[in-house]
């Protein structure tokens, strides 16, 4: 509770910083895990990888989606359906691509490919990475905008963000003569909000992206509205 006390204060007196310092924490954290994962039994961590993914959190990540998520809420201030599809769909047109490019520019610059080499990869991997996208973002946008207040947004979409480069990694692992197939769900049991993955070998793992809050208290402590 002391954690989560001083981590709301700082959200209001450093708003930048501390988002900052998450998204690069969560990002790393994120490309761990990923690694983990789908790494051989003889093989590494890319722990340059991991730091090239922290950087990108906390100089991208953090201060630009508090610039957007602030000015969603400047624009668009209610928290009705409309709204939050209207804020749904300007992310998905405006953000979405921009976020995406500027993050595949930023990992093919630093492996030290050149300005060719990066409007190539933006061509082959940028429309199937947006495409692939769609089964995804709009489920935990719509739970972004539509429950966690503004200044908890950035903290969930980082995690978001993780759990994206997840999926990714999981469907390297399925292998090409596999599948990897991923289902959003709520579960109302322990009010989470839910990622399930399937494979072709079976596996299957869940990972809860968000928990609903009950307690009135730290509902009112959160910020939050009601649902």
């Amino acid at each position: 509770m002391r954690v989560l006390s001083w981590y709301l204060r700082m959200l209001d007196v450093r708003p930048i910083s501390t988002k900052s310092i998450s998204a690069g924490l969560i990002y790393g954290a994120a490309d761990l895990t990923s690694q983990s994962m789908t790494i051989g039994a003889f093989s590494s961590l890319d722990l340059i990888r991991t730091l090239r993914m922290a950087m990108f959190g906390l100089l991208f990540l953090g201060p630009a989606q508090h610039a957007w998520f602030n000015f969603l809420g400047r624009i668009l201030p209610k928290r009705d359906m409309t709204t939050t599809f209207k804020k749904l769909i300007v992310g998905q047109i405006f953000y979405g691509p921009s976020c995406t490019a500027v993050f595949f520019t930023y990992n093919a610059f630093l492996q030290g490919e050149s300005g060719n080499e990066i409007t190539l990869r933006l061509r082959r991997d940028l429309l199937p990475t947006l495409t692939g996208g769609l089964m995804y973002w709009p489920v935990c946008d719509f739970f972004t905008y539509k429950i966690i207040p503004v200044h908890l947004q950035v903290a969930l979409t980082a995690k978001s963000s993780g759990g994206w480069n997840f999926e990714i990694y999981m469907r390297i692992k399925a292998g090409k003569s596999g599948y990897c197939r991923m289902e959003v769900f709520m579960n109302f049991v322990d009010h989470t909000l839910c990622i399930v993955y399937h494979s072709s070998s079976g596996y299957l793992t869940k990972i809860p992206m968000m928990v609903f809050v009950n307690d009135k208290r730290m509902r009112y402590r959160l910020g939050y509205n009601s649902y």
